[in-house]
């Protein structure tokens, strides 16, 4: 009988390329959202930290991208003339960051 058993890992963006990107992307944050004390509690501080970092740029990338998308669907409802405000400056390049991020991270 083998008494060692090797540890299920518990984040899933680790892992990303054998699950994908997306999925890994979607499950970190379910499990972020859904059992946070259990998944800090067994988060392990490693270095580099191009890891979490990058993990944290494509979820605020995205929470840009889909609030700019709800305010100005929310913008159509309200004032039909106003639907094609102009992004700012910033906005295009953290847009422009976010998916280049996501290149680079596709493994």
């Amino acid at each position: 009988m083998n008494l060692i058993t090797t540890r299920e890992p518990i984040i899933p963006w680790e892992i990303r390329g054998e699950m994908g990107l997306l999925k890994a992307l979607w499950e970190t944050i379910r499990k972020v959202l859904l059992k946070p004390g259990l998944f800090f509690d067994n988060l392990e501080v490693k270095k580099p930290l191009i890891e979490p970092f990058s993990f944290y740029f494509i979820v605020v990338g995205l929470a840009i991208i889909f609030s700019r998308l709800i305010g100005l669907l929310l913008t159509r409802l309200i004032s039909p003339s106003t639907l094609f405000v102009n992004l700012s400056i910033k906005e295009i390049l953290i847009i422009f960051a976010c998916s280049f991020l996501c290149k680079f991270l596709a493994v």
